[in-house]
């Protein structure tokens, strides 16, 4: 299974009593909790033997933690700021986005799975 999370821009820390803030604030850490628990999971399923391998390619992760460098990779400075959501966006935002998501995916699998390239 190849898993990819581009994640949800989180909202600033509200320290506001007004409940929209507060609303808002408790769906973002609920929707994190959430998703931090999927690779978990992922990984619980290749454990217990229902997934071969599985490789999780999250598109914020940090360049320094990927097993192999590349010279010409998008930083995750380029991106990290971009909004995840549907909205249009740029040539060159789409470019970067989609050009970091498929380079992260083929490191990593390449190093973890060499076997499937």
């Amino acid at each position: 299974m190849i898993a990819v999370d581009a994640g949800r821009r989180r909202s600033p820390k509200a320290t506001s009593a007004l409940t929209p803030f507060r609303l808002a604030r408790s769906f973002d850490v609920t929707n994190y909790r959430a998703q931090d628990a999927s690779p978990t999971q992922s990984n619980a399923a290749t454990e217990h033997g229902q997934l071969r391998d599985v490789v999780h390619a999250y598109w914020a992760m940090r360049d320094e933690r990927l097993p192999v460098a590349l010279d010409d990779l998008v930083r995750r400075e380029t991106v990290v700021s971009y909004p995840t959501d549907s909205a249009a966006k740029s040539s060159r935002d789409l470019q970067d986005i989609t050009t970091r998501g498929d380079q992260l995916t083929r490191v990593l699998l390449a190093y973890y799975l060499r076997d499937l390239c």
